[in-house]
């Protein structure tokens, strides 16, 4: 179940490894690509999640529920141009999602940090490349 303060929902400058979206929903569950009202991807986080050596072993861990350690599902970058920031995920080809400007917006505000945001209270986190 989904807490709706923690959805985040955009419109992303471009997307490469779905055509046509124009709408992005994210929540601390899924990554869902559209086009209006149509859904045309929806990646479950856990299914890219990486885990360490022994992946058996971490992944019966989180199951159980004895970690609290984030799991990767992908890489991001913030130190760009605006409309240049991104998020890849870790799918097959891999789905990048650029943010659009916000240039009024405080660090907090910011899709960026609420993406980030989102993601951790699923247990889930982006790598950080800059």
């Amino acid at each position: 179940m989904t807490d709706g303060a923690a959805v985040v929902e955009f419109a992303p400058v471009a997307v490469e490894g779905v055509s046509g979206v124009t709408s992005c929903r994210i929540t601390p569950e899924a990554v869902v690509l559209g086009d209006g009202g149509t859904e045309l991807r929806r990646v479950q986080l856990e299914s890219i999640a990486r885990y360490p050596s022994p992946v058996a072993w971490w992944k019966l861990i989180h199951r159980l529920g004895f970690s609290r350690r984030p799991r990767p599902v992908g890489e991001r970058d913030w130190c760009l141009p605006e409309g240049k920031q991104f998020f890849r995920f870790f799918t097959d080809p891999p789905l990048v999602i650029y943010l659009p400007a916000q240039p009024d917006a405080s660090y907090g505000e910011t899709l960026f940090a609420r993406i980030r945001e989102t993601l951790w209270r699923g247990g889930f986190c982006t790598d950080d490349l800059a």
